[in-house]
């Protein structure tokens, strides 16, 4: 039965039990897609990363790995924490040499830098935002007053009056899976202490809420970077858990910085 080391973090916060916790795991060949999307849905998190090495993960040997996510239900083209969480795996536990990480993906080359205190920059691509007026459709999903929507790749971002109405809201998950042709909502306001916060809904995903949400920043650096006339935020996400993330908009790149926290070691057994 093969066998592959595995690791789970909470990412994008500076303690354990907070931030948006992946799963890891390292492969010297990938499974076929119905066992990752078995091995994702038994962990149970909203992100399992698969990462790949060419060489046993040798890092005087390895130049660049394959990098793919699973939510329990599907495979997704870009996933910020789980990236997180892989490249403090590859920098912590494999013994990668430098502070630069070079991950093959499905959404290109991305690079990941570790800075002297051990935080970490995923360097991403920003996603245009085109404005679309789909309050109407929206608003009996969160049961708030909408100021503006915008679409951002495959999700839809909804702009409400403040942070309290993004802190508290409850919406309805089913109406945002059943109405909304997007894969994911993203709620925004403008923060009281933080530039900007927000919250992510991705029930099409099997996932009702993602606690913290790096792939959802490229379309919010833009976004707010129009309203605020800026580049550099700092941002939170305001679900249960939380989390924060420094983000710098620069041309068609996003860069999130945050840190990982290491919650568990070892090994799976798994059939392929």
């Amino acid at each position: 039965m093969p066998k592959a080391p595995h690791y789970i973090l909470d990412n994008f916060t500076s303690t354990i039990f907070a931030g948006n916790p992946a799963a890891v795991c390292l492969l010297d060949r990938f499974p076929k897609d119905a066992v990752m999307r078995k091995i994702a849905m038994e962990n149970g998190y909203s992100q399992t990363a698969f990462v790949r090495s060419k060489n046993g993960f040798n890092p005087e040997v390895d130049e660049i790995y394959t990098l793919r996510w699973f939510t329990p239900t599907t495979e997704v083209d870009l996933c910020g924490h789980a990236t997180m969480a892989a490249s403090y795996v590859l920098f912590n536990e494999i013994g990668v040499q430098g502070n630069h990480l070079r991950f093959d993906t499905k959404s290109g080359i991305l690079d990941v830098q570790q800075t002297d205190s051990g935080s970490l920059t995923l360097e991403f691509p920003a996603r245009e935002v085109v404005p679309v007026d789909l309050r109407a459709s929206v608003e009996p999903c969160l049961g708030e007053a909408v100021l503006s929507t915008a679409a951002s790749g495959p999700t839809l971002i909804a702009e409400l009056a403040n942070e309290v109405s993004v802190a508290q809201l409850s919406p309805n998950i089913d109406k945002i899976a059943q109405t909304l042709d997007y894969d994911g909502l993203i709620v925004t306001a403008r923060g009281d202490k933080h530039d900007f916060v927000s919250r992510f809904f991705c029930p099409r995903l099997g996932i009702t809420e993602d606690p913290v949400t790096g792939s959802a920043h490229c379309g919010l650096a833009p976004f707010w970077a129009a309203k605020l006339g800026k580049t550099q935020f700092e941002a939170r996400q305001v679900s249960k858990r939380g989390g924060e993330l420094a983000v710098r908009l620069e041309k068609n790149k996003v860069y999130l910085t945050g840190e990982a926290k290491l919650y568990l070691r070892g090994e799976i057994f798994y059939e392929d």
